[in-house]
């Protein structure tokens, strides 16, 4: 029934998409809407720079509704830290967090051996979502062993024309489009033309529109299908710790 609304959506205007469940970007509801579309259950997410606040767990909706795996690396104790307090809290299960490292520029395999040698069951993952501030595309040019059905990476706006950009639709990807500066692959095409979505683009009408969607129809119907309602320590709070990494 969810397929096949969000189908209908999907032709009035891609843009309906877009869906807050616990952030405040619309990217976690549209992640969750693109697994809905490509029919997956139980789904696999790695996130790579999880974080413990409203910029990151954008896959933590798409994880408790499609009762899945979720696997969330981060550099910063902390933030894990964070994120297993909200795990305990809300008795959320299947949710696997690791310190991690990686200097993409220096050791950009470290995603792909670690996936390989200690995370094997996540070779297939449904989802990657990586967000680790520059140089992600060093590591998806180097997944071989690690080989995810739909990526949602942040990159800047001269990856669409970069090599590694190339050398992903080698390995049989097609793009999606971007979302605010996010780029999206998918090994089906689940969607016919490519995406171009900007939040502070979309007009006062539509922001309006899918905030109530968000909060009072299928945005309301997934959080009571997930037994919470509130994870208050995702959207009302900013990143405490407001961790960097340099290069």
């Amino acid at each position: 029934m969810i397929k096949i609304i969000i189908k209908l959506l999907l032709k009035i205007n891609p843009k309906f998409l877009l869906l807050e469940i616990y952030t405040r970007n619309f990217q976690d509801g549209f992640l969750l809407n693109l697994l809905i579309l490509s029919s997956i259950k139980k789904p696999k997410i790695v996130e790579l720079g999880a974080h413990g606040h409203n910029q990151g767990l954008i896959g933590l909706s798409s994880h408790i509704f499609l009762n899945g795996e979720y696997l969330l690396l981060d550099a910063f104790q902390n933030n894990l830290n964070e994120i297993n307090l909200i795990t305990n809290k809300y008795k959320l299960k299947n949710i696997y967090t690791k310190k991690f490292f990686i200097n993409p520029k220096t050791n950009p395999e470290k995603l792909d051996n670690f996936i390989k040698e200690k995370m094997p069951n996540f070779e297939f993952a449904d989802l990657l979502i990586m967000d680790i501030d520059g140089y992600e595309r060093n590591i998806l040019k180097k997944l071989n062993f690690f080989s995810p059905f739909l990526i949602f990476v942040e990159e800047n706006k001269n990856f669409k024309n970069s090599i590694a950009m190339k050398q992903i639709k080698k390995k049989k990807y097609f793009s999606l489009g971007t979302f605010d500066g996010n780029f999206i692959f998918c090994k089906k095409k689940i969607i016919n033309k490519e995406i171009n979505f900007k939040k502070t683009k979309l007009n006062k009408l539509l922001i309006i529109l899918l905030k109530i969607n968000s909060k009072f129809f299928l945005g309301l119907f997934i959080k009571i299908h997930n037994k919470n309602y509130e994870i208050k320590e995702l959207i009302d709070k900013p990143n405490q710790f407001n961790n960097v990494v340099k290069y």
